[in-house]
C-alpha cells in the first residue's frame, strides 16, 4: 500500500497480487521444484548473456529493489524500467527507489526505442538494454491453411520479415519453430543455411533457397530452427544445454517428464542424438 501510494505500484498491480499470489502465500504455498530448476537455469543465461538486463516493475520495485541491485552487481547486469502502465512521474519513482538502495544507473527513463509488434507501452526500451535481445524466437501457425492471422498473413503484411531482416547483428540468435522459419525466409536470413520447418512448407523453404535438413532441430550458429511445433521443446532444451550446459537441460527435461527426440544437427559436428540428452 505504501508503494501504492508513493506511485509505484498501480490498482492494477494490487488486484493482481492480492487476488492471487498473496492468497497462496497465507495458505503456505511453497516454490515448486521445477519453479526453483527455472530460477537456476535464467540466472545462468544471465551470467553467460553477452548483455544481460534486468527487467524491473512497479512490483519489483516494491518487493524487491535491494535484492534487484544486488543481483545486477553481482552478474553484472544493466537494470530497465520497464511497465505496462508507463507514467514518465511513476518511471521516475521506481528509478529514484532503485538508486536509493544502490544502482547507479537505471535505463528507461528516456527511451530510444521502440520493440516491433508490441502495442502496449512495454514496447518502449533502449538500445543499450531490452532492445539489445541475445535471443529472437519466431514462432509458427497458420502458414498451411493460409489462416488470416499467423505466420501466412505476417508475410503477406510484410511489416514483420522487415523487422526480422533488420534484426541480425552479433550475438544474436535468430531462432524458429515450426513455420517460424518461413516469416525468416521472407526477410532473406535462410537462403544458403540450412534449417528447418514443418513438413508442409519444406517445398516453399527450399524454393526460397534455404537447404532443408531433416532433423527436429537444426544449429547453424546464429541460426537455430525447429521442425513441427512440438518441436519447440526440443529447440527450448537444446539452446538451454548450448548455452547453459548440459546438467541444467537434463534436469529441466527431467522435470517436465519430457524426452526429447529425434535429432539436432549441428554444422560444425555430427548431428547429436536428442533422446541422449548429452552432446
Amino acid at each position: 500500500m505504501r508503494a501504492w501510494k508513493a506511485g509505484i505500484v498501480v490498482p492494477e498491480g494490487l488486484i493482481a497480487h492480492g487476488r492471487g499470489e498473496a492468497f497462496d502465500y497465507l495458505l503456505g504455498e511453497e516454490t515448486s521444484a521445477p519453479a526453483l530448476v527455472a530460477e537456476k537455469a535464467a540466472a545462468a543465461f544471465l551470467m553467460r548473456a553477452a548483455s544481460p538486463v534486468i527487467s524491473v516493475n512497479g512490483n519489483v520495485a516494491a518487493l524487491a529493489a535491494k535484492e534487484v541491485v544486488r543481483l545486477a552487481k553481482t552478474v553484472p547486469a544493466k537494470i530497465e524500467v520497464n511497465l505496462f502502465h508507463r507514467t514518465q512521474p511513476r518511471v521516475t519513482q521506481i528509478a529514484g527507489v532503485l538508486r536509493r538502495e544502490g544502482a547507479k544507473e537505471v535505463l528507461g527513463i528516456r527511451p530510444d526505442a521502440r520493440i516491433p509488434r508490441l502495442d502496449s507501452k512495454r514496447a518502449m526500451a533502449q538500445r543499450a538494454g531490452i532492445y539489445g535481445a541475445d535471443v529472437v524466437l519466431v514462432p509458427g501457425g497458420g502458414y498451411g491453411s493460409r489462416a488470416p492471422q499467423g505466420t501466412w498473413a505476417e508475410i503477406q503484411k510484410g511489416e514483420l520479415p522487415s523487422v526480422l531482416r533488420a534484426a541480425p547483428r552479433p550475438g544474436l540468435i535468430l531462432a524458429s519453430v515450426c513455420t517460424g522459419a518461413m516469416l525468416l525466409t521472407a526477410a532473406g536470413l535462410t537462403r544458403g543455411r540450412p534449417c528447418t520447418t514443418h513438413h508442409q512448407a519444406r517445398a516453399d523453404l527450399e524454393a526460397a533457397g534455404a537447404t532443408w535438413v531433416s532433423a527436429r532441430v537444426v544449429d547453424d550458429g546464429d541460426l537455430v530452427t525447429a521442425g513441427g511445433v512440438t518441436s519447440g521443446l526440443d529447440l527450448a532444451l537444446w539452446l538451454l544445454e548450448r548455452e547453459v550446459g548440459p546438467e541444467a537441460a537434463a534436469a529441466t527435461e527431467a522435470y517436465l517428464e519430457y524426452e526429447r527426440r529425434g535429432t539436432v544437427w549441428r554444422r560444425e559436428g555430427d548431428p547429436v542424438s536428442s533422446s541422449s540428452g548429452r552432446r
